[in-house]
């Protein structure tokens, strides 16, 4: 995958992770407030920065809610969102493991860990989100 492919994917695991958690929240303003919003859904300690450990659940729980069948693996059938399913199944058998999503989130967050620090910063976030046209 090219870096931009990487951005509008990591872009869309974060829009669909920050749309998803619990609560109704006021319609933002603006496109900086709708980033800021999405960022500080995935921030779950609000220091200002997303961690893998923040952002793993959210992925582990995605996998959960798609594996519809709960048999710890993802069908191309069962796999709705909008991402490519041959990126998350690694091994080319027809379904994505839990290890295989995850282990493919995790790529692409450290991806877009610009400054190698473990954790993305509302800038990185930001960053990605426009890249992919957000």
């Amino acid at each position: 995958m090219t870096p931009i492919q990487y951005s509008a994917l990591f872009v869309a695991v974060c829009a669909v992770a920050a749309c998803a958690q619990p609560g109704v929240a006021p319609q933002p303003s603006s496109d900086e407030d709708r980033l800021e919003q999405r960022f500080q859904r995935l921030d779950a300690n609000g220091d200002g920065f997303v961690i893998w450990k923040e952002a793993a659940p959210l992925r582990a729980r995605d996998f959960r809610h798609m594996d519809s069948n709960k048999d710890r693996a993802i069908t191309q059938a069962e796999y709705t969102a909008a991402l490519p399913f041959a990126v998350f199944d690694q091994n080319a058998d027809g379904a994505i493991s839990r290890e295989e999503f995850l282990a493919t989130h995790h790529r692409m967050f450290m991806r877009f860990d610009a400054d190698a620090d473990q954790r993305i910063s509302f800038l990185e976030f930001a960053t990605a989100q426009r890249a992919a046209g957000r």
